[in-house]
This record gives C-alpha cells, structure tokens and sequence, in this order.
C-alpha cells in the first residue's frame, strides 16, 4: 500500500516536473519570438532609414552582420549590378570582386568586427552581370546594436570618374612618351625662369645633364641672344619670339628654329628647338648653285631671257646682249620681249606664246631685230617656271643662221641616202622578182622541153594507141598554161601602172558570181581532201565591177588558199552585208603568214617567205594584181593570219541599190580561167 502511495508521489512529481519544464520552454520560445520581431523591427526601421537616405543623396547602402552575411543591399545597387535579390543572395562575392579587392575587404571587416569599433574608406572593382567592370567607393562604418555586431556600408559609383582619370593618366603617358620620342628639343620655364619640364633630346643637349639640375643659361645654351629673347617673353615685353639661329651642340655646330611661346597661364614660356641643319646648308647649296647656273647662263651659246606679265624682261644673259647688239644689261631690264620682234611678225608670236593652250613648251622660228635695225633669224622657245614665286615665261633664242646651213646639208645628205637605200631596195626587190621569175619560166618550159623530147622518141601509132601522147600533151599544155598566167600577170600589172589597163564595169549579182566560182574548184579541192564551205548571209547584192576582172581576183585568192592548206584542211568562202559594203571573205586553215610580212604581201615585187621554204611560193606578183584590181573596182582588200592557224582575205566592194533582175544573168565560169589559175596546182 505504502509502495503505492509513494509510486503515485513520484508520478505526480515527475508529471509537474514535466509541465513546469514545458512552461518554461514555452516561455523561451515566446521571449525568443519578442527579441526577433524586436530586431526586425530594428532592421526594417534601419531599412527604412537607409531608403530614405538613398533617396536623398546618391549614395547606396548595404548592411552586413557579424556573420558577413548581407542583410540588406539597395536596389539601386542591385539594378547597377544587374541582378536581383534572388540572383544575388546564392553569388559567390568573392567571384564578383576583384581579387585583390576581396582581400583587402574581409580583412578590414574581420579587423573592425574583431575590435568593435573604427571605420576604414576602400574602392573596389566589381564585375557586373553581363561582365563589365564597375569601381564602386565604399565606406565601411562599425555598428553595434545591443548584442549584434553590423558593418553599415555606403556605396558610391564612381566608374565615371575612375575611367577619365585613367583616360587622363593614359594620355598624359602617351603625351609624355611623345614629347620624349620626338628629337625637338623641348623644355618649360616658370615665370621666373626656372626650369620646371625638359623632354629628354632637350636633357641629351646640355652638357654634363646626369650632375646637375638645368637652369635657364643651361637650356639657352649659355647663348646670349637666346637668353635674351627669353627674358622678353618672361617680362611679357613679346607674347612670342621664332627665329633662326646657329647653335652648338656638343661641340657640334648647327642651325636650329627656336620658339619661344609665352603668355600662358601656368607657365612663363615653352621653348622648342627645331634643328634646321639640314635645311639651312641646302640653303646655302641652292644660293651657290644659283650663282653656278647664272655664270652657265652667261657663257651659253644661245640666248636666255626671263619675263613676267607685271615686270617685263627680268633677266637676260650676255648672249642676248650680244645677240642684239646692246651694250648693258639695263638697256633691257623692264622692256618687254614683244619690243624686238619684227613688227609685221609680232601677231604669230602672240598667237603662238599667249594662247589658252595648256601645252608646257613651245618653239617657234621668228624674226628678231638688233639695235641697228638688222634683221635675225632665230628659234625662240618658251618653257614656264615659277621664280621668285612668281609665274615667269623663259625663252630661249637660238640664231639660226649656222643651224639653216647645217641643216640644209643634213636634209641633202638624208635625201642622198634615202634614195641610195630605195635605189637598193628595189633593185633587191627586182632582182628577187626576176629570180622567180626566172625561176617560174624555168620549170614549166623544162617540163616542157622534156615532154617533147619523150614524144619525139615514142613510135607515133603504137604510143598513140597506149595514151602516152596524150599525157605528155596535157603536160605540155598545163605548163604553157602556166607560161601564160605568169606572162598575162606581168602584162597586165605593167598596164595598170602606166594606165592602159581598161576595165568593161557592169551591174552584177556578186552572191552568184562567188558561188559559181567556189563550186568551180570543187575537182581540185577534193584532189587534197579539202573541206570547202560556202556559206551567205544575203541571197542578193548588186556590184558594179568588170566580170573578168572579179573572177580573176576570186580565183586567185581561192587558187592560194587551195595552195597553202594542207591535206585535211578547210577553206571557208563566205559573203555577208555591211551597208553600203558587201564583204567577201576567203578563210583557210593554211600555214598562215607572219605578222610583220602582212603590210607587205600586196607589194609588187615582194612576198611573205616562210621559214619552211613551202615549194609552193611563187613570183610574188598575183596579191599585188589582185590589189590593184580591186582597188580600180572602187574595193579594198585586207588580210587577217596568225602564223599556224590560216588566214583570212576579205574583198569589200561597194554595193549598189538596183532592180536585180534587170541584171540578172546566168553566169557561166570559163574553165579556160579556172585552168590558168589553178595550173601551179594542177600541176
């Protein structure tokens, strides 16, 4: 029973001990709630201070506990950071601030949350959101409140004024490595002339610059004059003074500019030196030369004479003197040229010397007149030149009375020549012609000759009968056709140049008569397995040519192409309308011909020679026929070749507008023609 009772003692005591321990942790939990909605209290009034404080200055706050956690940063920092709160509470500060920056900032935190008091200035890079870098001014201020520790921070921005000071710092470097790099010598003097900037060619200049410290009789170069000038503009007595001025340098003696610039604000004056050493001894090289050309000008052979449109004659030489027979120089100084012309031949060198015309140089023979009225022939030319910066006209006037004789004896000499090389020319051209032509009548009558000596040993009936007469016949008669063509070529070239040559000039089709032609030689085009085309852009086209004379022309244009196209080749015959010209065209992919032999196939006499010595050549004398013919019909003819690839003769004559069937005739080739024409290669 006892045991009992003193269980249920013990069970109440532990019961109430277990109320009171919960009543208590009840209250603990409920002082712990007051001291935290105190201290938010706090920190939202504290908040609420720091947004008021903002909005009245530009300044930005952040509040920092014990912890280093941030408790409060502005917005308006947020927004220049470029974050939100989110965003910025899960950084990493230490990725945002500088290395250095951060550093040095948690160590002065540590250092004042440590000591409880103190207050420090830093300035900080901050990298932004999208990466730029921001210096923000950030005043750290210790500030207990009851048992917490805080660090009130004022932030400023100051990533404008940071960047111009860097700007200024980077050009005050690049200004100072300038002024260091450039040889000017440069140096700044206060208002009482003490040396106060000195670029370093400046430093270089004064002797004995590693021991001491320049003044002004060190910069002046210890030059009175300079130091003189100096003092001027140092008194305000000249805002500014340049001069030339011969220096020494070094022991090394030089011309240099010197500007002394004053009336400045900060400085009594900036000196320069510009070494004008150079400069100066061309100077002295121009004037000597200048004398030198003088004394060239008064020992010339011919005349010199300078003028300008405000002063007249301003200089002359001995020779114009001399010239014209005067006897000094002032006779002629201020007259102008025009004065000892000839009268009536003054309007020609007016005409000639003060035209618009732009042309630089001009020369012209005029008459010039002496002292006593005598009369000279003479060369004047007249170049421009700028003397003395002004504009002057400089004639030179040659006598001509030497360089007329000389002359003349050159121009006789010259004709003697020309016509001693003509003279050679044609009779090498002669002697070529006759060659071939030797050379051309040679061969068919020593085909002939042979021929005939054959048939004279053959038994008439019995070779009869086998055709050998026949065949030595038809040699006997193409070799005398070819006796014939050389012949009529040479009687008619003859005829042509002494004017007996008469020519029948009808109206004709001339697409018929080149078609007829070109059909005319298809046997001998086949025999070398020759393509021919012939090809029109017109069906009709009126000429008025001499029939025999056209044939002749065409014939012997295609009698060359057939001759000169190799086995396999392609000659090409095509005519075509160029108002009011019909152009006729022959084109075959034959040897070709030379460049430089073109201008000369249609000279009588002479002949494009191959280098391969083609057996075909002949005398030479048929394109210079064909020339003339065409040229006599009103007509010319030209040639296009490239040496391996052919060439392309074109007859261009004249058309004329006429009812074509008034002239319309059936055209029948003579194949006596063809056979002359064609017998080298019948042949």
């Amino acid at each position: 029973m006892i045991d009992m009772v003193l269980g249920l003692v013990v069970f109440f005591l532990l019961l109430k001990s277990y109320s009171y321990r919960k009543k208590i942790s009840v209250l603990e939990e409920k002082l712990v709630r007051r001291k935290n909605r105190a201290q938010q209290k706090i920190l939202h009034d504290t908040v609420e201070q720091y947004e008021l404080t903002e909005e009245q200055g530009r300044s930005m706050m952040v509040l920092i506990d014990e912890d280093l956690k941030i408790q409060y940063i502005s917005p308006k920092l947020l927004t220049l950071l470029g974050y939100n709160i989110e965003e910025y509470s899960e950084l990493d500060y230490k990725s945002v601030f500088h290395v250095q920056d951060y550093e040095l900032r948690m160590k002065h935190i540590e250092r004042v949350l440590n000591d409880g008091e103190g207050t420090f200035l830093l300035e900080h890079r901050i990298k932004t959101k999208n990466e730029k870098t921001k210096y923000l001014e950030c005043y750290y201020v210790y500030k207990p409140y009851k048992l917490k520790r805080y660090v009130y921070v004022s932030v400023i921005d100051v990533t404008d004024r940071r960047i111009r000071e860097n700007d200024l710092k980077s050009a005050y470097e690049i200004d100072e490595l300038l002024l260091n790099s450039i040889e000017t010598k440069v140096v700044a003097l206060d208002k009482s002339g003490n040396v106060i900037a000195l670029n370093n060619a400046m430093r270089r200049a004064i002797p004995n610059n590693d021991r001491f410290i320049a003044d002004l009789d060190d910069v002046c170069l210890r030059d009175e004059k300079i130091i003189e000038k100096v003092c001027k503009v140092l008194d305000g007595k000249e805002k500014g003074l340049m001069f030339k001025h011969r220096t020494k340098f070094l022991d090394n003696e030089s011309w240099h500019l010197i500007n002394i610039q004053g009336g400045m604000k900060d400085y009594g004056c900036i000196m320069s030196y510009i070494d004008i050493t150079e400069n100066a001894k061309l100077d002295i090289s121009i004037k000597e030369r200048e004398e030198t050309h003088k004394e060239l000008l008064n020992r010339l052979p011919c005349a010199v004479v300078a003028t300008n449109s405000r002063e007249g004659i301003t200089y002359c030489n001995y020779e114009f003197l001399r010239l014209l027979k005067l006897d000094d120089k002032s006779e002629v100084i201020g007259k102008i040229l025009l004065h000892y012309i000839k009268l009536d031949t003054r309007r020609q060198f007016i005409e000639k010397f003060f035209s618009t015309s732009t042309e630089q140089v001009k020369t012209m023979h005029q008459i010039l007149i002496d002292k006593e009225g005598n009369e000279i022939y003479a060369e004047i030319e007249r170049t421009k030149a700028i003397l003395d910066n002004k504009l002057t006209d400089i004639y030179t006037i040659s006598d001509l009375s030497d360089k007329v004789k000389v002359e003349e004896y050159k121009e006789s000499l010259d004709k003697k020549e020309l016509e001693l090389t003509r003279g050679k020319e044609e009779v090498q051209f002669k002697t070529e012609f006759f060659a071939n032509i030797s050379h051309d009548l040679r061969a068919p009558i020593n085909v002939i000759s042979s021929a005939a000596q054959l048939m004279s040993a053959l038994d008439g009936e019995e070779d009869y009968k086998n055709g050998s007469i026949d065949k030595y016949s038809k040699i006997i008669k193409q070799n005398c056709t070819i006796l014939l063509k050389l012949v009529s070529n040479v009687i008619d070239m003859n005829k042509i140049e002494s004017g007996f040559y008469t020519l029948d000039i009808q109206k004709y089709n001339i697409v018929n008569i080149v078609e007829e032609l070109t059909l005319s030689i298809v046997s001998y085009v086949e025999c070398k397995e020759i393509e021919l085309i012939f090809d029109t852009e017109i069906e009709e086209c009126v000429v008025e040519i001499d029939i025999n004379s056209m044939e002749r022309i065409i014939l012997n244009l295609l009698s060359n192409a057939v001759k000169f196209t190799p086995k396999g080749g392609k000659i090409e015959v095509r005519i075509c309308q160029d108002f009011p010209n019909v152009i006729i065209s022959i084109k075959d992919s034959g040897v070709g011909i030379e460049e430089d032999k073109l201008e000369l196939i249609f000279e009588r006499f002479k002949q494009a020679k191959s280098k391969d010595k083609i057996k075909e050549q002949g005398s030479g004398i048929g394109l210079s026929l064909v020339k003339s013919l065409v040229e006599l019909q009103g007509g010319i003819v030209d040639v296009m070749s490239t040496v391996g690839n052919g060439s392309e003769f074109r007859v261009i004559l004249p058309s004329t507008s006429a009812d074509l069937d008034e002239y319309y005739c059936d055209i029948k080739t003579d194949p006596q023609k063809i056979d002359v024409e064609f017998s080298e290669i019948a042949n």
